[in-house]
């Protein structure tokens, strides 16, 4: 078991944020307040840079998680659509 607090799953629970800042640039595209829209884009870009970014053990959290590389996976597929439409 890890401990409360473990890096590897705190990691993972910041980049499902991601999935709320998605959430936020689609209401404002409907909203057509593009600005507000590429603002909360750029914070998922944030987070997924966050999640590749290698650490000090030589390690990225994408490296060290398979949750972590397909929630990767899903955000690029969502943010591709949504940039599409």
């Amino acid at each position: 078991m890890s401990e409360i607090g473990d890096p590897r799953h705190l990691n993972s629970v910041r980049l499902q944020k991601a999935f709320l800042d998605l959430a936020l640039a689609a209401r404002a595209f409907e909203n057509d307040d593009e600005l507000l829209a590429l603002e909360h884009l750029a914070k998922v870009d944030e987070r997924v840079m966050i999640a590749q970014t290698v650490g000090d053990d030589d390690f990225s959290p994408a490296d060290r998680s398979d949750d972590v590389r397909r929630t990767l996976r899903l955000l690029t597929i969502l943010q591709k659509r949504m940039i599409k439409e």
